[in-house]
């Protein structure tokens, strides 16, 4: 995804946890544009203010609240009122770990971070 660097403010981050499966698996890479608008049914990660980071399906923003839920059905939406939400960045792509070579034993490259789902 060599694209992705010529996107500015553009990041990668690797999954960990299981609510975004089957869609996004534990182990695969999200490339996230802050710059992409995004709409409801999207993969989003959104970052609280108290640090909180989490990639989820965007539902709507209104009423002075978020709603984001999951893929995985195990799990519950969550409600987030507009004060906690420090911001929503768009997921442009996802790298399936099948296609991925990695000489760091599945652990994450130096330029992304793990992201628990």
């Amino acid at each position: 995804m060599n694209h992705i660097d010529r996107v500015p403010r553009a990041y990668r981050l690797r999954m960990v946890g299981s609510s975004m499966v089957p869609r996004i698996k534990p182990g695969e890479h999200v490339y996230v544009d802050p710059n992409h608008e995004y709409r409801p049914g999207d993969e989003v990660m959104v970052q609280t203010r108290n640090g909180q980071m989490m990639v989820k399906l965007f539902t709507y923003w209104r009423d002075g609240q978020i709603r984001l839920d999951n893929v995985n059905s195990g799990y519950e939406p969550i409600f987030l009122p507009d004060e906690e939400v420090d911001y929503v960045h768009a997921i442009v792509a996802i790298e399936r770990a099948a296609r991925r070579q990695s000489s760091k034993g599945g652990r994450c490259a130096d330029d992304c971070r793990d992201l628990p789902a």
